[in-house]
């Protein structure tokens, strides 16, 4: 087994935000928890224990549960204040994360803020599970702030911003976005190079290079 993909395109860390219409997050735990027991019954329990431990996970979660319901149903967020939202969302992350680990636009401010408060409380929720879990090490990928970078200037990155107009193009290339929310694949390409080797202000405190050879 090479690796494992429990991935659902627009799956958030709240089950509430795209319901019934994705794989939720605590479904793809269930599965991974199903997934786990299969090294156990080809290998030996040690040797599975270091196969599991040594893996890389990746997540790539929580940007709906703040662009959705703004776009959508306003009234979600009115509800909470914004801390209590974000710990919302950072509480199920960190649920899974444990549980993964037990084995062994300028458009739209209030997103800009959430997103913003989510990524600071994030950062000290995973320094802080570095020191209650051994052995475990991260890379948290600054994806907002590297994406922004591209839209406020876009050709320092080789691309048009193309934020206000939607038009079928000869070069896809060329442009930041691809459908006016989905980066296009030479940005996803700037930013996979950026998550493999980038320096830790952008991919922190290790980038994937790193775990890897570890």
């Amino acid at each position: 087994m090479n690796g494992v993909n429990f991935a659902s395109a627009g799956t958030d860390a709240l089950a509430e935000t795209h319901q019934g219409k994705v794989i939720d997050l605590k479904t793809q735990l269930r599965y991974f928890k199903e997934l786990e027991k299969l090294p156990r019954q080809k290998l030996s329990d040690e040797v599975a224990k270091t196969l599991l431990s040594s893996a890389l996970y990746l997540f790539s979660i929580g940007s709906n549960d703040y662009f959705v319901p703004s776009t959508t149903n306003p009234t979600v967020l009115q509800s909470y204040n914004r801390n209590e939202y974000i710990r919302m969302v950072i509480g199920n992350l960190t649920s899974a994360l444990k549980r993964t680990r037990t084995r062994s636009s300028g458009c739209m401010d209030e997103v800009a803020v959430l997103t913003e408060l989510h990524n600071r409380e994030l950062s000290k929720v995973l320094k802080k599970l570095e020191r209650q879990l051994n052995g475990f090490k991260y890379s948290n990928f600054d994806f907002y702030t590297s994406h922004s970078e591209r839209i406020n200037h876009p050709t320092e990155y080789g691309s048009k911003c193309g934020l206000n107009k939607f038009e079928l193009c000869d070069y896809a290339s060329e442009y930041l976005f691809f459908d006016g929310i989905h980066p296009a694949d030479e940005v996803h390409n700037q930013f996979a190079k950026l998550l493999w080797s980038g320096n830790p202000d952008v991919g922190g405190p290790y980038n994937l290079k790193t775990l890897f050879e570890e």
